[in-house]
């Protein structure tokens, strides 16, 4: 081999034509290329360091790490990416234009090409009918309308990761174990049936989470879908569930709808959750069974036990206990804990079981036609006051001789088979005379209105002497708080005789499509959206040895057409032998908007069924065309 040498005189360049076309010029300044120069698998080597624009890049010149803002401040030599991030950032905010805040109970506002609103209040959204799917909205965050895709898109603030939307048929325990995992954050569970194969649970290790749990009210059902429970909470810096229904119909037993066991009496509280059985009464709907829990403003309907208790300092306020068994037990070891504000109504053996448990406060409730209302058994030193104590077989009964120094303070006492009950304890201390001074208004009240024992409240079938009867200057001052009511007006606010006949509004309990209910007549669907209202009579349907009367129906209706409209009015009474039995059965279509009033015959509901139904069919063939405003009932007790 060998090699060919050309030199050119000072100063002259050397040329490289083909097909007198330049491809290569080079002189003693450097070398000018005509073309590219493929390298295949050949690498320029010996680069100097770049020093200024132009220059080429050594390989250590070019970082393959992930952008990070922080970390690429004042660096100059390194490229990111083609293109500063700055100058992306000011492209995408001159792209977009702030239109305002937006509040997710509302419609979805005006669109336009990078419109962007601020969500200023929590909230959650059905999907559109256009591409934006259901979600939960939190507060900070930015939805931008997308024009290419016609739909709205969400930036989340700097708390988005830490909710997450839970849609029914996906799995709850996922969502919650990722809450544990980043240490704090709310589930949202989207309306609709959740139904679960295991029983959800709560239990962070290390003890550092705080999770809310949420739903949409009665629109989110969690189904225990089987003799199981739905929530056991044992572990937690602080829980709160809130705003859904449990059906618990599925439960046998003593299985607990809601469990709450949490180890270290961390805060755990249950605000309108809601819990239904069926009409067997298995279950118990909450237990609490640790310290300092708050249960209040819930629902607890067809259970064998509404809520138990095995704990200190809870407090249980403003809660509904209906058609249970037993409506609450506080069970042994169960002190000092608040019971306020409650109704306990329909529940066969007692309404509130106080069970070896001592120093708690059970005032304000609302107690009525019970077993037994409150039953203290071996309990000390417990404060029974201000409570409306109605239409039971025993208003209150202390039991057993161990019951030591129970207060009972000013209840009111109606139309109850036995007002109090001291069963061979002879140890209840009402208030003194001085302390019911202190309690006194300017008022008078009758006598007979007040309880039909006249104040001879205590029947000992076991020991005389400890029978304590008030005085009469006790009677008498008892009887001034009362705010005068006499018979006639407690028989009107009754709803006493026909004279004193009132209307209700009924609240709507479920709604159904016609394939999946049979009563009296098998309705088809006419469209997949026909569907039945289901109003249940929530009032006693015996009051004061008097059965519950119906009168009228009056029906409120604000929207309505020849396709969309109520196509009959039917009242079921529900017994425990027969099933459902018609009352009124009304097929008048209603296709306009309007007040109706059927003006049918009375019937008497009391006495022979164990609860009232009304039965609406819809007929829808339009989506929003039909519109239910109000269903009212006038009603007495005869």
């Amino acid at each position: 081999s060998g090699s060919t040498y050309i030199n050119a005189p000072t100063g002259q360049l050397i040329h490289l034509h083909i097909n007198d076309v330049m491809k290569m010029s080079l002189s003693v300044a450097g070398l000018t290329m005509g073309i590219p120069i493929a390298m295949g698998a050949n690498k320029i080597t010996g680069l100097a360091a770049p020093t200024a624009n132009g220059n080429a890049l050594r390989y250590e010149n070019i970082s393959n790490a992930v952008y990070d803002a922080a970390a690429w401040q004042n660096i100059i030599n390194i490229a990111p990416s083609k293109d500063a991030v700055r100058d992306v950032f000011v492209g995408l905010t001159g792209a977009v234009t702030y239109k305002g805040t937006w509040n997710p109970a509302n419609a979805y506002p005006a669109v336009g090409k990078g419109w962007w609103y601020l969500v200023d209040t929590d909230g959650y959204h059905a999907a559109d009918g256009l591409g934006t799917p259901a979600r939960w909205y939190e507060i900070g965050d930015w939805i931008i309308w997308n024009d290419t895709e016609t739909e709205w898109d969400m930036l989340r603030n700097a708390y988005g990761d830490n909710v997450i939307a839970v849609s029914p048929g996906d799995d709850i325990q996922v969502a919650i174990d990722e809450i544990e995992a980043v240490g704090s954050g709310v589930v949202y569970l989207m309306p609709g049936t959740h139904d679960l194969s295991a029983t959800l649970t709560v239990a962070d290790i290390a003890e550092t989470v705080d999770i809310v749990i949420r739903g949409a009210y009665n629109a989110t059902i969690v189904n225990c879908n089987g003799d199981r429970e739905a929530f056991n909470i044992t572990k937690a810096r602080s829980c709160i569930l809130e705003n859904f229904k449990i059906d618990a119909s599925d439960l046998v037993a003593q299985t607990i709808a809601l469990n709450v066991n949490e180890t270290n009496d961390n805060k755990i509280i249950i605000k309108n959750v809601n819990i239904y059985g069926d009409v067997d009464r298995g279950g118990i709907g909450f237990a609490l069974s640790s310290n300092n829990i708050e249960a209040n403003s819930c629902i607890v309907y067809e259970m064998w036990t509404g809520l138990r208790v095995i704990g200190i300092n809870n407090i249980v306020s403003d809660n509904l206990f209906d058609d249970c068994v037993q409506g609450m037990f506080l069970f042994s070891g169960s002190d000092k804990n608040s019971i306020s504000g409650n109704i306990i109504n329909n529940c066969t053996d007692y309404g509130l079981i106080v069970s070896n448990s001592d120093e708690n406060i059970i005032e304000n409730n609302y107690i009525f036609n019970c077993g037994t209302g409150i039953y203290n058994v071996l309990g000390d030193r417990n404060l029974i006051n201000g409570n409306y104590i109605h239409s039971n077989t025993v208003g209150i009964r202390i039991n057993e001789a161990g019951s030591n120094d129970n207060k009972i303070g000013i209840n009111y006492f109606y139309n109850n088979g036995a007002d109090v009950q001291d069963v061979g304890t002879g140890t209840i201390r009402y208030y003194t005379q001085a302390e019911v001074d202190g309690l006194l208004h300017a008022q008078t009240h009758d006598l007979g209105s007040h309880s039909t024992k006249q104040h001879q409240e205590l029947t000992d079938y076991n020991a005389e002497a400890n029978v304590k009867h008030l005085t009469d200057a006790q009677v008498g001052a008892l009887h001034t708080i009362l705010d005068g009511y006499t018979k006639a007006e407690l028989d009107a606010i009754n709803a006493i005789g026909i004279a004193n006949k009132r209307w209700i509004t009924l609240q709507l309990e479920g709604v159904n499509d016609f394939a999946t209910i049979n009563v009296a007549t098998n309705y088809s669907n006419v469209s997949a959206v026909d569907y039945i209202m289901i109003f249940g009579v929530d009032l006693p349907l015996v009051s004061d040895g008097k059965n519950l009367v119906v009168t009228n129906t009056r029906i409120t209706i604000g929207d309505a057409d020849g396709s969309n409209y109520l196509d009959r009015v039917r009242f079921f009474g529900l017994s425990g032998t027969t099933g459902l039995t018609p009352l009124l059965d009304n097929p008048t279509n209603r296709t306009a908007a309007g007040v109706y009033t059927y003006g049918h015959a009375d019937f008497t509901v009391g006495g022979t069924y164990r609860r009232g139904i009304y039965y609406l069919n819809i007929f829808v063939t339009n989506t929003n065309n039909f519109n239910m405003q109000a269903l009212e009932m006038e009603y007495y007790y005869a």
